[in-house]
């Protein structure tokens, strides 16, 4: 699934089909691109919802990114150059049938170009 950020934390970036993949690939196998030396600012959150909540996917995507892991990045998101290309992917899991809950996982990479 792809995810858009919010508009404050993109405005004058560009989207990457690419490195949606890749964030894709870190939701997966975590690692698989956050190691020392990336080249990407990496954010991402994992947040539960209950399942009588019958919140859409669009919302859950939403309230994860609006969540405090993503916006205490503000300041370093605010110094990345403008055109600098970024992706978001995520997916939505049950880990136990019995405790009533879903999980939203996010993760967004940001290429790593400051003004």
């Amino acid at each position: 699934m792809n995810v858009e950020t919010p508009s404050s934390a993109t405005a004058e970036k560009i989207w990457s089909k690419h490195m949606s993949q890749h964030a894709l690939e870190e939701v997966e196998k975590p690692g698989a691109y956050s190691k020392q030396g990336s080249p990407y600012l990496m954010l991402k959150s994992n947040r539960p919802f209950s399942k009588a909540d019958k919140l859409t996917l669009e919302q859950k995507i939403r309230k994860t990114i609006g969540s405090y892991s993503f916006l205490r990045h503000a300041k370093d998101l605010r110094r990345l150059a403008e055109g600098t290309n970024f992706g978001c992917n995520g997916k939505e899991e049950i880990k136990n049938e019995n405790d009533g809950k879903e999980y939203m996982h996010i993760v967004c990479f940001f290429q790593k170009i400051y003004n």
